[in-house]
């Protein structure tokens, strides 16, 4: 059994430590939130009737359960989907009872592109596409490029987040020592030269709740998420990509060079692309992020966000 990540628990806790800050209780409250374990395996490549639902799952429906259409959960999605698509195939009776928040790859109209090279949709694609076509409410916030237009300097964090409080000075040492440094091959030096900044992936599913006067949205049809057909004997392995291994659109057929390879069928295209439902099976219309609105104006949304958490005390 996977334990609790450790991590998300003791940053949780951190916010107990608001009210010695002289910040408003409901944020000393948050250090109670119970935290789960959720699914240890992807949606993908599993048989799901051979699944147990995991703690945090258990968590989800119950929850979920006790909404109503009209006063829904709202679920924030982070990262792929695995575990809220695992809720509506365990029990998809709370499909009406939640309203998703999930941020992942490009538009929901792009159709041009290959979609499944965002973590957040091709890490599970088989969740991805229990999402799309549950027929759940979603905002969906596109990471690009309204997600990745939410970023922050080192400086930025510095003046803003060191010494103003526990859970500001967590996310300070997370900034400037965030794993991703190591994977990039360019360590924290990355993010220290002049004009650089990083982009803080996920922010965006949280603008609702916070800065509400920041988002802009529009309605849009539902797409599926449909991997692609591989032409035949040309994928062998990871190293034809970019040489021999070729895959057909969707939409036209044509073929083009495949940008990932089904690490579980090494002769198989992974790449998926964002198509329309036949007329006949069209869900309902999703809401979409088209970019968050105080991005345009003095300042734009990162010094919003950090006046907020100065304020609170955060």
């Amino acid at each position: 059994v996977a334990p609790v990540n450790q991590g998300l628990l003791k940053f949780v806790q951190l916010f107990g430590k608001a009210k010695e800050a002289g910040v408003a209780p409901v944020f000393a409250d948050v250090a109670k939130t119970p935290v789960f374990r959720g699914q240890t395996k992807y949606v993908t490549g599993i048989d799901p009737t051979k699944v147990e639902p995991s703690e945090g799952i258990l968590d989800l429906i119950t929850k979920a359960t006790k909404a109503t259409v009209n006063d829904p959960l709202f679920v924030v999605c982070i990262g792929a989907p695995t575990n809220v698509a695992s809720a509506l195939l365990f029990a998809p009776e709370i499909v009406s009872k939640i309203v998703v928040l999930w941020d992942a790859s490009w538009s929901l109209q792009n159709r041009g592109r290959v979609v499944s090279g965002s973590l957040n949709t091709g890490e599970d694609q088989v969740a991805s596409r229990v999402l799309l076509e549950s027929g759940v409410r979603m905002l969906y916030f596109p990471g690009f490029p309204s997600g990745q237009a939410l970023q922050l300097s080192a400086p930025e964090v510095e003046a803003w987040y060191k010494g103003q409080g526990a859970v500001s000075d967590a996310l300070f040492q997370r900034y400037n020592n965030n794993p991703d440094t190591q994977f990039s091959g360019l360590g924290y030096g990355r993010y220290r030269n002049a004009g650089t900044t990083r982009i803080m992936w996920d922010v965006g599913n949280l603008i609702p709740f916070i800065l509400p006067g920041l988002l802009s949205a529009q309605a849009v049809s539902a797409p599926r998420l449909q991997r692609v057909e591989t032409v035949p004997n040309t994928c062998h392995g990871f190293e034809t990509i970019g040489t021999t291994c070729m895959a057909y659109y969707p939409s036209s057929k044509e073929k083009y060079p495949c940008k990932e390879i089904d690490q579980y069928d090494l002769t198989r295209c992974n790449d998926a692309f964002y198509v329309d439902f036949p007329p006949e099976e069209r869900k309902r219309d999703l809401v979409e992020a088209v970019m968050l609105g105080g991005l345009s104006g003095p300042g734009g949304s990162g010094i919003d966000l950090l006046h907020k958490l100065q304020a609170a005390g955060l």
